[in-house]
């Protein structure tokens, strides 16, 4: 999403918790995905029939053999303004 702007782009990692869960999330403010590409790329990751996007899929079916399925990747983004993954996982003590 960086790439194909004509200026330089930010990428920030961060880490925090919400409640009983810890959200790690990418975000970009790259050139972001349109609303219906990003509804098809989000609605792939549920399921397991998906053939595009195997790295994330592989994420998310991980985490939700391990954590269940209210836990699990999430794509954000607004066209022309970037792109959030997330990564919510429960905490465990």
């Amino acid at each position: 999403g960086i790439q194909p702007k004509n200026n330089s782009g930010t990428i920030k990692i961060l880490c925090y918790k919400q409640n009983a869960t810890i959200i790690l999330a990418v975000q970009d403010n790259g050139i972001g995905i349109h609303q219906e590409k990003l509804l098809e790329i989000n609605n792939n990751l549920n399921s397991s029939l998906s053939h595009e996007h195997i790295g994330l899929c592989n994420v998310q079916n991980r985490i939700r053999l391990i954590f269940g399925e209210t836990y699990g990747v999430t794509l954000i983004s607004e066209y022309g303004k970037g792109t959030t993954s997330e990564i919510r996982i429960p905490i465990v003590k």
